[in-house]
């Protein structure tokens, strides 16, 4: 099976999480296995320096539509949770990817997936039609 994870707030869902989200989906079909890592309000602060908008019982609900498996970080770095997901699905047999937009390319905890060798994936934001 296939898993993909991203790290992102998901504050004040919008057509670029549907976006984002769709792609991951389709880069792991058929298994439709995806993961949000979702952080706290203030790593949100530390990361990109400002709290969310919504608190983050609304940004989990968010999340919840879009799919199953979300992680809550506490911290402003997400390695400890990356490193267990990875460790969790390497035991299983499953083959894992890190999908994000081409502008985070230095999202925190990145050097996790470099450790295990897992591919990342770089997506445009959604240019709409």
């Amino acid at each position: 099976m296939k898993l993909a994870i991203t790290y992102g707030d998901f504050d004040c869902l919008n057509h670029n999480h549907f976006h984002l989200v769709k792609e991951m989906r389709k880069i792991v079909l058929p298994d439709n296995n995806i993961g949000i890592v979702l952080p706290d309000d203030y790593p949100v602060f530390v990361n990109k320096g400002r709290f969310p908008i919504q608190d983050l019982q609304h940004r989990l609900n968010n999340s919840a539509y879009l799919c199953k498996v979300i992680h809550q970080s506490m911290s402003a770095d997400p390695s400890p949770i990356f490193k267990k997901i990875i460790e969790e699905a390497i035991s299983r047999g499953d083959k894992v990817i890190y999908v994000g937009y081409d502008d985070e390319k230095d999202f925190p905890g990145r050097n996790i997936f470099a450790n295990y060798h897992i591919p990342l994936r770089f997506i445009k934001h959604y240019a709409g039609k």
